[in-house]
């Protein structure tokens, strides 16, 4: 009983350190929310679709946290898309994500949707940061005049 007592806690760290990190970075974007925040938008957006229980999804956590905090840094905002959930789901549908697999990164901007990276083999973050760099160089920036660092 003693020893139980001493992982409790340890548990209960590990799961609020981790649950940030499974559930995406930004905010949670789906069919009903989509066209309202990211759509309607002026300015540029970046959204990962995932799904909790994706093996490579998982493994994508630690660079798409590090990338996403690096793009809000500049500017960009960013969604998260749980396809797990049944909106999202409809959302990653339109989107045309099940065609290509997850994780699947999209920016958003006023000419439409632009895939940045889609896969099955893990990038490294620089690899995401340059395609995102190529992609967000072409994208207009919005009303709000801010120009992105590269």
């Amino acid at each position: 009983m003693k020893s139980a007592m001493y992982k409790l806690p340890l548990v209960l760290l590990c799961v609020a350190t981790c649950l940030p990190l499974a559930y995406g970075v930004g905010t949670a974007v789906d069919k009903n929310n989509f066209e309202a925040t990211v759509i309607n938008s002026e300015e540029v957006w970046v959204l990962e679709y995932f799904s909790p229980r994706c093996g490579t999804c998982q493994d994508f956590v630690p660079i798409w946290d590090k990338v996403a905090k690096k793009l809000q840094s500049q500017g960009v905002n960013i969604g998260s898309v749980n396809i797990d959930n049944k909106p999202a789901q409809l959302l990653a549908e339109e989107m045309g994500v099940f065609e290509e697999g997850i994780p699947y990164v999209q920016a958003f901007s006023g000419n439409g949707p632009t895939k940045i990276w889609t896969g099955y083999d893990v990038p490294t973050e620089q690899e995401v940061l340059d395609l995102a760099a190529i992609v967000l160089e072409g994208l207009p920036q919005g009303d709000n005049g801010k120009m992105l660092k590269k």
